[in-house]
C-alpha cells in the first residue's frame, strides 16, 4: 500500500504544477495594499498597535505562555483568482526580555537554521542601514517534501514608547526540484508570496511580540487535490506558530 502511495504522489509531484498569473499577482498585491494600510494606521497611533491589543481576552493566554494565533482570511484562505491568499497573526509575551535583545535575534539571520525547524540555510546577501536582503531556504515535509528558496527584503525602524517595527517581504520565491531552482512564479505553487510584519513592544516586564504573516499559493486543484490541499492550507498557519515557537524557545526566561 505505501508503495501505491509513493507512486501516486511523484505521479502528483509531475503533474501538478502550475504557473503564477499576472490576475493573481494583481489580485494578491490589492490585498497586500489593504494590510499595509491598516499597518500603517497602527504605526501611526490612529488604531491600536497590535491586534492582540483589540482582542484583550486573549491577552491572558499570552501572558501564561502560551501562543495565540488567528486566521485573519479564514482557515482555507481566501480565494482569488487561480489563488489562494492566507493572512495569519500571531502573538507571544517574552518576560525580562528587552526588545533590543528581539530586534538583535531577529535580525541574526545565519542563526535562523539552528532556531526555526522549516529553516534550513540562511544568509544575508547586503545590508546598508536599516535594509537588508536575506536569502532563506525552507523545507516543509508532509506528503511530499517541499524545499523553497525565498529572498526577502526588509526594513525595520524604531518608534517612540519603546516600540519596533518589521518587515520583509518576498522579492523572488523559487521551488527546488531536483537539487535545481525553478523560475520564480513555476512549479507547484505551494507559496508565490511570503510577506511578514513584526510588531514588538516593551513594557516594564518585558517584550510584546507579534508576527504578521501573508502569503499568497495556488488554489487546491481537482483530482489529486487531497495530495496538495494539505501543504497550501497548513503551511501558512504552521510557518507562524514554528516562528514563534522558535522565537519563544530563544529568549524566554
Amino acid at each position: 500500500m505505501k508503495y501505491l502511495v509513493f507512486a501516486v504522489c511523484l505521479a502528483a509531484q509531475a503533474q501538478l504544477t502550475a504557473a503564477l498569473k499576472p490576475e493573481t499577482v494583481k489580485e494578491f498585491d490589492s490585498y497586500q495594499a489593504m494590510v499595509d494600510q491598516e499597518l500603517a494606521a497602527r504605526l501611526g497611533g490612529t488604531r491600536a498597535f497590535q491586534w492582540l491589543d483589540e482582542h484583550p481576552e486573549r491577552r491572558a493566554e499570552v501572558l501564561s505562555g502560551k501562543i495565540v494565533t488567528q486566521a485573519l482570511s479564514g482557515p482555507d484562505g481566501r480565494s482569488v483568482s487561480s489563488g489562494l491568499v492566507h493572512d495569519w497573526v500571531g502573538d507571544i509575551y517574552l518576560k525580562g526580555q528587552k526588545v533590543e535583545a528581539v530586534r538583535d535575534f531577529l535580525l541574526d539571520t545565519p542563526r535562523h537554521p539552528s532556531v526555526f525547524a522549516d529553516v534550513k540555510e540562511a544568509a544575508v546577501l547586503s545590508r546598508e542601514g536599516e535594509h537588508s536582503v536575506t536569502r532563506l531556504r525552507l523545507v516543509k515535509k508532509k506528503v511530499l517534501t517541499v524545499v523553497l528558496d525565498v529572498e526577502y527584503q526588509n526594513e525595520w525602524r524604531a518608534l517612540p514608547g519603546g516600540r519596533w517595527t518589521m518587515s520583509a517581504r518576498s522579492r523572488k520565491v523559487s521551488e527546488i526540484d531536483g537539487g535545481q531552482a525553478l523560475p520564480p512564479d513555476t512549479g507547484h505553487g505551494f507559496l508565490w508570496r511570503m510577506n511578514t510584519f513584526w510588531l514588538l513592544r516593551q513594557d516594564d516586564g518585558g517584550v510584546w511580540v507579534e508576527l504578521r504573516s501573508v502569503t499568497l499559493s495556488r488554489d487546491t486543484p481537482r483530482g489529486l487535490g487531497w495530495i496538495i490541499r494539505p501543504i497550501i492550507r497548513n503551511f501558512p498557519a504552521e510557518a507562524i506558530l514554528g516562528t514563534l515557537e522558535g522565537t519563544q524557545k530563544a529568549l524566554g526566561r
